[in-house]
């Protein structure tokens, strides 16, 4: 059963950057009657900056996996920060027997990381102070407003609100609003939606038993979720149930009639989630 696809996309690489590969601790910015930039460094000492040194700290707050501005950075084994995120997609992917090759050393090492909270503080106040600007900041500022949605459908859910467990199961299988994808995180959110009848997480957990993502598959869970997503309404349920009726997939006898009758219901399904 097809759940959707990914498109990778090529980034431009950042400049090398003439600073120290460990990223600089800012705690306060500003600027003096001059127009120059003063910002004030983890020891209390002001420094002064020019513009370009400004805009070269866009490259010392880079990820070296996504290109975009650190928003939760961790620090792997081999020194490296990396956006939490984009290392936690590197991890699922290449990951064997607890070790990964480093994306910026190729070493082997250990798939383990530690937040660094002190990198995180900087960058909140060097993009919302204004002190760092562009495009970079403002795809931070989105991945903010992301995280931001993210946590009020977790509260929401967590008080029993199905619609918001289903986007939070789309978010994990999709990897989407800045969530790493997780399909036993997906499969979760998915069945506790279903429980609570919502149409389109029970067509998607339906489709976890089928393909087995995020649980054990189960063809007969599969097919009861998905005729339980039907009668609540899903078209895609429909289309999946039909599909299987007419090529005599999922433990289905090819059957013409009971397939016609699942493609017509679908056409009538008031939740569109094909």
């Amino acid at each position: 059963v097809h759940t959707g696809t990914r498109t990778a996309c090529a980034r431009k690489m950042p400049r090398a950057s003439k600073r120290a590969r460990d990223v600089p601790l800012y705690t306060s910015f500003g600027e003096n009657e001059n127009g120059t930039i003063l910002v004030e460094n983890e020891n209390g000492a002001m420094v002064e900056m020019n513009r370009d040194e400004v805009d070269e700290l866009t490259d010392d707050y880079t990820c070296p996996i996504t290109f975009d501005l650190f928003y939760d950075p961790v620090r792997m084994p081999d020194g490296k920060l990396y956006e939490r995120v984009a290392i936690d997609e590197h991890i699922l992917r290449n990951a064997v027997d607890g070790k990964v090759k480093s994306p910026l050393t190729n070493e082997m090492i250990s798939a383990v990381y530690e937040p660094d909270e002190r990198a995180r503080r900087t960058l909140q106040k060097l993009v919302r102070s204004g002190f760092l600007t562009g495009e970079k900041a403002a795809s931070w500022k989105q991945r903010d407003l992301q995280a931001t949605i993210v946590r009020a459908l977790h509260a929401k859910a967590e008080r029993g609100d199905g619609h918001s467990m289903g986007r939070l199961g789309f978010s994990y299988r999709d990897g989407t609003r800045g969530v790493c994808r997780d399909p036993v995180k997906a499969f979760y959110w998915f069945k506790k939606a279903a429980d609570l009848n919502d149409a389109p997480a029970a067509t998607s957990c339906g489709v976890a038993y089928i393909n087995g993502a995020g649980t054990a598959q189960n063809y007969m869970r599969g097919i009861n979720m998905m005729a339980r997503a039907a009668m609540l309404g899903s078209e895609h349920a429909c289309l999946v149930l039909g599909w299987a009726n007419e090529c005599g997939h999922h433990g289905f006898d090819k059957n013409a009639e009971d397939a016609t009758y699942w493609y017509r219901r679908s056409q009538l399904q008031p939740c569109k989630d094909s």
